[in-house]
Order: structure tokens, then C-alpha cells, then sequence
């Protein structure tokens, strides 16, 4: 009878064992009464199994290591971890099983002892190999632990024993997009989404990655499927417009924008943002018809009107009617922000794209005073200085603007170009080669010193090298056929220097002061072929684009360079 009732305690307490780790663990009954299949084999032998194992231990330890895991469990609901920790141990040195090994992992890494949770991890997961849960956990331990390639593996790992596993495509798919493999990552969300349908989660991420790429169509169809989860969502339909516009997709975009214009006929972003497209599209009327709208609302601040501004400038270049609309349009802006200096900025490229330098230059320095830090308004006051050909003032702003900031690639060649037309040489090659150590590609600086160095007769060789390299990168551009000419003109190879000139004075942009300085220079190269005629020929065709060219006059006048 005493036997009897020892067997049913034993039998009770390997119940109640199991139990525990089920419920406070997730792991099976079969685990904790020794079913588990695996085995190991070694290179000579077969090892015993799990259940040969236990067979062989006495019933007193294993009723102890019964007691010792139940000990465990419960300091562990207790949040008692380091306590759980002894008991878990001490149920280990009688039974090695995979359930107390997990047990012994969460507990360590909810220690913040990731190393020795992932070594009991992976004991757990060496005596049950295909125990998705134990992967599970194995993988969070080392996301904890920064080790992303092994947490990967094991997401890998259980997407091999059930590829359908959502959690191990969500984990793997989001360190995927974490470790810069914005593909794999794409793939793996899209198989998540097979699985388990439309969910705001994985689309946002997914719309992410899209964006991220610049694949700005599937990212207009990602936000669709957002919308049939939230088909009232403003500001989705509000992004899911400016994809279609990235896409170059107007037309879809304008299709929506009515559909909120619908709902919120007062809306004044939606509004400018239908102004936005039809600006895209060439329209420009059409955009003013809805820029006005938007304008007329009281509820519009002065970064919707700065943002309208903006966009009729950046399209002045198409229309330059609409210079006309911007300019009182900024001017009111002005006057009820007096302080904030991007009104004034804005109205400096009003002057400029009109060749008004007076009014672009009072505005630029406006800016400069409200904010004297702004080194590209310091930039453009240099620059029309520079147009205005007063040169010491375009110096000393463009030394402001490189002051600083030393990094401004366009100050520095403005600079440059500034102190070449003063004959301050040095300066000027000390500018560029410093603007060259910063952009050594760029095809301004390199055909600008090209010309410099070309002029003055010097570094010839260096100089040809420099133009033929931006005439690479821009080989229809007038100016750049006309230095590498130039170039050739001083070193004496004059039917180089016909052929690239003659390139030059047939393009378009071959008029004006630009125009004139072609046709003179291809009068030098004819005279130096010996064909006079011709030479008096464009020498006469440049004096009509610059007839206050005195050199030009004398050559004429003597029928010769010198």
C-alpha cells in the first residue's frame, strides 16, 4: 500500500512538473516526461535517448528536480529571477532537460545576461532542435545581445521547420530592413502579407522600403491597400497624392485631390497642393486659379505662402509672367513679417531672373543683416557685385560667405573667378585648387581655371587636361567647346582650336557678351590659319554683339592680332 502511494505521489508530482513549464513556459508535456525524440550520435556509437536516460535516474532525483523546477517557476511568476536562477540549476545537475534549459535562458536574459541565456538557449535547442519556441527565444536573446547576424539565423531556422511561421517572417523581415537589405526585406514582408492578409503594420514598413528606394509607384500602391483599412484616413489619401506625384503620375494624383476637395471644399493644403500639380503639368494658369483660392483664406500662414512663391519662381523659368504674380505676392509677405528674412530672399531671385541687380542686391543684403550667418546670401550679394562688375565689393562678400562656411563650392569658384578678373592671380589659383580639393569633378571649376590658366599662357598642359574633362561631362555647352579651344589656341594647335571654337559659335547660347567672346576667338584662330578674310569676318560679327570691345575695334582697325 506504502508503495502504491509513493508512486502516486512520484506520478503527481511529474504531472504537476509538467503542468508548470506549460503554462509558465509554452513547452509541451511530452518534453517534461521524457518523450522527446532526439537523439545524439557520436562517431562510434549512439548515444541513449532522452527517455533511456530518465529511465536510469533514481525516482529521488527526479522528484527532486521536480520540486527544484516547480521552486523555480514560482519565484519566476514572482519576478524573483535571480532566486529562479538557483532553483533552475539545481534542478539541472539531476535532470538535463531542454524545458529547464529554456526555463534557465529567459530567466538569464531577463537578468540582462544575454551570454549565459543564449548558452542555455541553445542547450535547450541542441536536445530539441525543432522547438520553434526555443528559436523564438534564442533570437529575441540575441537581438538583446546587438548579435543580428545569429538572431537572423535563427529566424531563418524556423522559417526552414514551418515556412508559414508569421513571427519569424515579421522578426526576419524587420532585420532585413534594419541591416540595409531593403530587398530581402521587401520579399519577405510581401510573404507575410500572403499569409495573413492586409495589416497596417507590415504595409507601413513596407511603404517605407518603397519610399526609401525611390520606387515611389509601389509605394502609391501600398498606401492603397492602407486605405482599404482605413478608407477614411485624410492623411493617407494625403500621401498616397504626393507618390503619385514622385511617380510622375499627376493625373492620379489630381483624381484623388478632387475626391478631398469634395469633402473639404475649404481646404487650403489640398487646394495648393492641386496648384502644385498643375504647376507639374505646365498649367500654370490653372495652378493660379487654385493658389488663389487657397490665398484668400485667412487661415493661410506665411509658409504656405513661401511655399507658393517658391514653386512660381522655380517655374519663372518656363513662364516669366509669373515673375510678375510672385512679386507683390512676397512684397505683402514683407510687410506683415518684416523680420522673417526668406520674404527678402525670395525677392532677391525676383531681381535677378528680371536683371534688376539694385533691387536683387538691396534684398540679398537684407538678408544678410537678418541673418548674417546665411553664406549663400552672402554668395549671391557677391555675385551681383560681380554682374555689376564691382569687383572689391563681390570680393569681400564672397569672402564673407567662404568665411563662414569653407565648404560653399560656388562661393569659393565665385571668389576665384572674382580675383582672376583683378589680376590677383595667386589668390585666385590658391581659391581653386582649394574649391578643387572639395568637388575635383566639378565641370565649372575645372573649365573656369582651365580658361584662367589658358589666358595667362601657363600650366597649359594641365589646363587641357582639366577642359577636356568638363567638356566630357557637358559636351554641348558653348563656353566649355570655347575653352578647350582656347586651350589648344595657345598651345599652337590651331586646327584643334577651329574645330572646337567653330563647335561653339554654332550652338544656341552663342550670343551676347558669350556670343561676342566666341566669334573674336575664332577670328584669332582663322587669322592664325592664315585666312585673314575670314578672320576680319567673325571679328567684325563679334564688334555687332560688343561694341564697346576696344581690342576687338584695334584688330579690326590693323587687320592683325598684335
Amino acid at each position: 500500500m506504502t508503495e502504491t502511494r509513493q508512486l502516486a505521489e512520484s506520478s503527481r508530482k511529474e504531472i504537476l512538473y509538467a503542468k508548470c513549464v506549460s503554462a509558465f513556459f509554452g513547452v509541451t508535456l511530452m518534453v517534461l516526461v521524457g518523450c522527446s525524440s532526439t537523439k545524439e550520435v557520436s562517431q562510434e556509437t549512439q548515444t541513449p535517448t532522452r527517455n533511456e536516460v530518465r529511465q536510469h535516474l533514481p525516482q529521488k532525483n527526479r522528484d527532486i528536480a521536480i520540486q527544484h523546477f516547480i521552486d523555480g517557476s514560482l519565484y519566476d511568476l514572482k519576478g524573483d529571477y535571480a532566486k529562479a536562477v538557483l532553483e533552475y540549476q539545481d534542478a539541472l545537475r539531476l535532470d538535463q532537460n531542454s524545458a529547464i534549459y529554456y526555463a534557465l535562458s529567459k530567466n538569464y536574459s531577463n537578468l540582462g545576461k544575454h551570454y549565459l541565456a543564449a548558452e542555455n538557449g541553445k542547450q535547450a535547442l541542441r536536445l530539441d532542435p525543432r522547438n520553434v519556441t526555443y528559436r523564438e527565444h534564442l533570437a529575441q536573446v540575441y537581438l538583446l545581445a546587438h548579435e543580428i547576424d545569429s538572431a537572423r539565423q535563427q529566424y531563418q531556422e524556423i522559417l526552414k521547420i514551418d515556412s508559414n511561421h508569421t513571427g519569424a517572417l515579421y522578426g526576419l523581415a524587420r532585420l532585413y530592413q534594419q541591416g540595409a537589405k531593403p530587398l530581402e526585406a521587401i520579399a519577405t514582408y510581401k510573404k507575410l502579407l500572403d499569409q495573413i492578409g492586409p495589416n497596417w503594420d507590415v504595409l507601413i514598413q513596407l511603404a517605407q522600403l518603397h519610399e526609401n528606394l525611390q520606387r515611389y509607384g509601389e509605394a502609391a500602391g501600398t498606401y492603397q491597400q492602407m486605405l482599404s483599412i482605413d478608407p477614411g484616413n485624410l492623411e493617407l489619401k494625403k500621401r498616397l497624392v504626393e507618390m503619385y506625384l514622385r511617380a510622375g503620375k499627376p493625373d492620379s494624383a489630381l483624381t484623388r485631390l478632387d475626391e478631398l476637395l469634395d469633402i473639404d471644399q475649404r481646404n487650403s493644403d489640398i487646394e495648393v497642393l492641386v496648384g502644385d500639380i498643375y504647376l507639374q503639368k505646365n498649367e500654370s494658369a490653372k495652378a493660379l486659379e487654385h493658389y488663389n483660392v487657397a490665398l484668400k483664406q485667412d487661415s493661410v500662414g506665411i509658409e504656405t505662402r513661401l511655399h507658393i512663391a517658391e514653386g512660381l519662381l522655380g517655374h519663372s523659368q518656363k513662364d516669366s509672367s509669373l515673375v510678375g504674380y510672385v512679386k507683390p505676392m512676397l512684397e505683402a509677405v514683407q510687410k506683415e513679417w518684416p523680420i522673417d528674412w526668406r520674404s527678402y530672399w525670395y525677392l532677391g531671385f525676383v531681381g535677378s531672373s528680371t536683371r534688376n541687380d539694385s533691387f536683387a542686391l538691396a534684398n540679398f543684403k537684407k538678408v544678410t543683416d537678418l541673418n548674417p550667418r546665411h553664406d549663400d546670401a552672402w554668395y549671391q550679394v557677391g555675385s551681383v557685385y560681380f554682374r555689376m562688375e564691382q569687383h572689391d565689393s563681390a570680393a569681400k562678400a564672397l569672402e564673407r560667405s567662404v568665411e563662414i562656411n569653407p565648404r560653399n563650392i560656388n562661393a569659393l569658384g565665385a571668389l576665384a573667378l572674382t580675383y582672376d578678373s583683378m589680376k590677383r592671380y595667386a589668390e585666385s589659383d590658391r581659391t581653386y585648387e582649394q574649391a578643387l580639393k572639395l568637388d575635383p569633378h566639378s565641370h565649372i571649376l575645372l573649365n573656369n581655371y582651365s580658361y584662367s590658366l589658358a589666358e595667362r599662357g601657363i600650366e597649359l598642359d594641365r589646363a587641357l587636361r582639366m577642359a577636356t574633362d568638363a567638356v566630357e561631362k557637358e559636351p554641348k555647352n558653348s563656353s566649355y567647346l570655347d575653352t578647350i579651344g582656347w586651350v589648344y589656341f595657345r598651345l599652337g594647335k590651331y586646327k584643334e582650336a577651329k574645330d572646337y571654337i567653330g563647335k561653339a559659335v554654332g550652338l544656341r547660347d552663342a550670343v551676347g557678351e558669350n556670343g561676342a567672346t566666341l566669334n573674336e576667338h575664332l577670328g584669332d584662330v582663322y587669322f592664325k590659319l592664315d585666312e585673314k578674310e575670314k578672320a576680319m569676318e567673325y571679328w567684325k560679327r563679334a564688334l555687332q554683339m560688343n561694341k564697346k570691345n576696344q581690342i576687338l575695334k584695334n584688330k579690326i582697325q590693323r587687320g592683325t592680332l598684335e
